[in-house]
């Protein structure tokens, strides 16, 4: 294909598909209307997939010391790289995950060297980024974030629910009950690599530990008090399932259910009950109280996280809860919407059901088709890492030898957490045939990317626009 010829590609990094993939299909769906070919590329093997994929620009998941390396590869590439964060709207007042620590951070890393462009789910951290001369002004682009889209608008019936009448219960305890994290010691590295020192990292595992005790010893009282009642316990994406399961097998009306995007177990929802869960804004979103245990929390957490608690109805006392929860409908005197505009709207911007459409304009207009190719057979090699390790380069070369593709089934089997990272083309063309009929627009046509030298397949998917399929 001559340079004439040459469609404009985006990657866009997936980091966990329950939570990331519809939105990131849904901005894909928007960008082919600007004729651009989209790759949705799976975190795990961004190494290998990015530098054979000649993408005109990145959007990558996340601007933190983990991906730092990676990024500087991917620029030396010449791809454009910019960040639209999976988790940029519920932030710290203090701390690492701060505003101004998050824009300090980029500031001073050499992140802000290596981006063309910041999509903000919010002003708040965008006037962050602003205020510290992060970037210039016209590289900070409030947007909101393309996954809540679903959760308004004629977008809603592509998640019709599942159930109705069930009181929705989120925990939020990856660090005390992790899914994806193998070793005792390594939760701890994990939070240090975001710059938490050790006994901060000390003390939000210990209240993550109690609090999740609590909420534990408080669901088995709410099944006990309201057995006509169902409770669905949802738990975080990265924690693991097996724990809640276990605990509540005896409980007939108390059933686990992590699976699909939290949309689904929102819909049909009386009331969320949570604790320091982001979910409460997309509680607010669908029109669904949000009823936080506040008697539980801690002074501690409320400073670390401090939006989902002022997002939501807080509750004194657990026969405060019951009554609230007996009630038909929990929210009726609390304005669900007024609560959006003044406490979420600064960290989540409208909720328009717009968010994908912004992206997808500013990319359409910051990114040109480029002269030649960005692949790189020597960095695919490395595995996108500068001084890549024995066992790195062994990786790295098999993936090339076998497709990413069957180097990620492979690993699933041996390491079961792996699977839920996993998607492939035929999870992604329903999504859009359904944002077609919806929306009016013959969308995108999915397949799964190739090596450009061997035609073996990638872990990624091409989603090239239906006009010229």
């Amino acid at each position: 294909m001559s340079y004439a010829d040459k469609r404009r590609r985006i990657g866009l990094i997936v980091d966990h598909p329950t939570r990331d993939l519809p939105g990131m299909v849904l901005l894909g769906f928007h960008l082919a209307r600007h004729d651009i070919e989209t790759a949705l590329i799976p975190m795990y093997q961004q190494g290998i997939d990015v530098p054979l994929l000649d993408l005109d620009a990145l959007v990558m998941n996340f601007a933190r010391p983990v991906n730092l390396p990676l990024a500087r590869q991917y620029h030396a590439l010449g791809t454009k790289l910019f960040v639209l964060d999976t988790e940029g709207g519920v932030l710290s007042s203090e701390g690492r995950a701060s505003p101004e620590a998050i824009a300090d951070y980029t500031a001073t890393s050499g992140f802000s060297d290596l981006l063309s462009g910041y999509f903000f789910w919010g002003d708040r951290l965008r006037s962050a980024f602003d205020k510290a001369a992060v970037l210039p002004t016209d590289r900070l682009f409030l947007t909101g974030c393309p996954r809540f889209d679903f959760y308004t608008g004629i977008l809603r019936e592509c998640n019709p629910p599942k159930r109705r009448g069930h009181i929705l219960v989120n925990t939020n305890f990856p660090m005390a009950n992790p899914r994806f994290i193998d070793g005792r010691n390594d939760d701890r590295a994990a939070l240090q690599e975001l710059g938490f020192d050790a006994s901060y990292v000390d003390a939000l595992l210990s209240e993550n530990r109690r609090i999740m005790a609590a909420m534990i010893a408080l669901v088995d009282d709410l099944a006990r008090d309201l057995p006509g009642n169902q409770i669905v316990l949802r738990p975080h994406p990265f924690e693991r399932f097996e724990t809640y399961e276990s605990h509540f097998s005896g409980r007939s009306n108390v059933l686990v259910d992590g699976e699909g995007p939290v949309l689904d177990a929102l819909n049909g929802a009386r009331a969320l009950v949570h604790l320091n869960c982001g979910t409460a804004v997309e509680a607010l979103m669908s029109d669904v109280a949000p009823l936080t245990p506040d008697w539980i929390n801690s002074d501690f957490m409320r400073r670390h996280v401090e939006l989902p608690s002022r997002a939501s109805h807080s509750v004194g006392s657990y026969a405060e809860m019951l009554d609230l929860l007996r009630s038909d409908v929990p929210g009726r005197d609390i304005d669900l919407p007024g609560l959006y505009r003044r406490v979420a709207q600064p960290y989540f911007h409208l909720n328009d059901g717009m968010a994908a459409q912004r992206v997808a304009a500013i990319l359409a207009r910051k990114v040109n088709r480029a002269v030649g190719n960005h692949r790189s057979m020597r960095i695919a090699l490395n595995g996108s890492h500068l001084r890549p390790s024995l066992h790195q380069k062994i990786q790295a070369l098999v993936g090339n030898l076998a497709g990413t593709a069957v180097v990620r089934d492979l690993r699933a089997r041996s390491k079961a957490s792996r699977k839920a990272k996993i998607f492939r083309a035929r999870d992604v063309q329903p999504l859009l045939d359904r944002l077609g009929d919806l929306l009016g627009h013959s969308g995108s046509q999915a397949a799964s990317a190739t090596h450009p030298f061997t035609g073996l397949p990638l872990a990624s998917v091409i989603m090239t626009p239906r006009a010229a399929c």
